[in-house]
């Protein structure tokens, strides 16, 4: 089974209970950021390799989102 790393970011601040803007507050990242990830792409860029997500954003959004999870308070 294929997993998509926006599909699993939605579901993932669902389950948590927590609104775009509270995730982003808790991890460091703008509500727009935060609606990028979950749709899969950076939305307003006309280009298609502008509007891919880089690995290591993918990456720095997974480790804040897994910080939250184990309760780690970050500094933001």
């Amino acid at each position: 089974m294929t997993v998509y790393p926006h599909i699993a970011a939605r579901a993932w601040r669902k389950s948590l209970g927590l609104s775009r803007a509270e995730l982003a507050r808790r991890v460091g990242f703008s509500p727009s950021q935060i609606q990028d990830y979950e749709e899969g792409a950076r939305r307003g860029k006309k280009k298609a390799e502008e509007a891919v997500i880089s690995d290591a954003a993918w990456l720095r959004y997974g480790l804040a989102c897994a910080a939250l999870s184990a309760g780690l308070k970050l500094p933001f």
